[in-house]
């Protein structure tokens, strides 16, 4: 009920979820695969080991990326995130993520790669290391330009290992213009304290700038800038058995995100050849990315029927509100 309530304060009553997305700018979300090494319960995902490896080929992102690049309602930002995205080293794929990196530094498009960096410490991970290194210094940005990646982490009592994986994470980059992103959920606050006492005891100050203190990261463009936040624990997926979850009575809605006072729509790929607005599960406004033929349809097209979907919605959020809803208050 919270991310309804945020999206009435927004938009004023009555609700049209039509209106916000036809109006407010997008950015997209990558799914790229739901393979995951670890199966915590909390993913909103069903992500895991159980699932196959497959990813959205990068072709078909770049493509979709093109696209997006010649409407003015797409904010020029991408997250990729899976499951997790950095198993494609362990199957053999090295050149996945590099080349969707360069594709979005090459076309001047800010790229978030979200992991759970559970590879860190693995065999693979020097190699990982090497290549986001090299890709970070080889694409340095100008005087007074942000860090062109971001990696987000997550800290939490989920993740096996997180501590020692983010740290791991954190140290190799710090020094380098890179944006870093720490992201746990609400309530534990507590465990991120305690991470970053330990962390700033491995790391010089002068390696990685926290932007929490409101940093002016214009003049910074040569540092690691490093911030954190908290997420809410949404009840989708398996995340659904955990009493802790947040339970969305809404959850068609809840696709308006106003980071940085910024409000904007998220538009999610994922690898099963569906797109939703909003990036958690839950009941949602969806429509399948792949036409009959298998093929990917256009982006156009795709944004008419998730425009279809919001009307949808609307008139069911409306007969719900003002029929059944009077009707089990009695």
């Amino acid at each position: 009920m919270k991310n309804l309530n945020a999206l009435v304060n927004f938009l004023g009553t009555p609700i049209d979820s039509a209106g916000t997305f036809k109006e407010l700018p997008y950015l997209l979300i990558f799914k790229t695969t739901n393979y995951c090494w670890f199966k915590c319960p909390h993913c909103c995902e069903k992500a895991g080991p159980d699932q196959e490896k497959t990813y959205i080929p990068q072709e078909t992102i770049i493509n979709f990326l093109v696209q997006a690049k010649q409407d003015p309602k797409f904010l020029n930002e991408v997250v990729f995130t899976g499951g997790e995205i950095f198993s494609s080293y362990k199957f053999g794929d090295k050149q996945y993520i590099t080349n969707l990196l360069q594709y979005c530094i090459d076309n001047k498009i800010g790229a978030d790669i979200k992991t759970n960096a559970g590879w860190a410490n693995t065999s693979f991970g020097r190699e990982i290391f090497s290549d986001l290194k090299k890709l970070i210094i080889d694409n340095k940005p100008g005087e007074h330009e942000m860090p062109k990646i971001q990696i987000s982490l997550s800290l939490d009592t989920y993740h096996t290992n997180c501590f020692e994986n983010n740290m791991r994470v954190i140290k190799e980059l710090a020094g380098l213009p890179v944006m870093i992103h720490l992201s746990s959920f609400d309530g534990q606050e507590e465990l991120v304290h305690t991470f970053e006492q330990e962390l700033f005891k491995h790391v010089k100050k002068d390696d990685l700038i926290s932007l929490n203190s409101g940093t002016n990261y214009k003049l910074l463009n040569d540092k690691t800038l490093y911030f954190s936040s908290g997420a809410t624990l949404f009840s989708g997926g398996r995340a659904s058995k955990m009493v802790n979850a947040y339970q969305m009575q809404y959850p068609q809605f809840a696709f308006v995100s106003d980071v940085y006072n910024n409000p904007h729509t998220l538009v999610a790929f994922d690898n099963f050849g569906r797109v939703t607005l909003g990036e958690n599960s839950g009941r949602k406004i969806m429509t399948p990315w792949l036409n009959e033929q298998q093929k990917p349809k256009a982006l156009t097209q795709i944004k008419k029927e998730l425009l279809r979907g919001c009307k949808i919605e609307d008139q069911y959020y409306w007969f719900y509100e003002r029929i059944f809803n009077p009707i089990k208050v009695r």
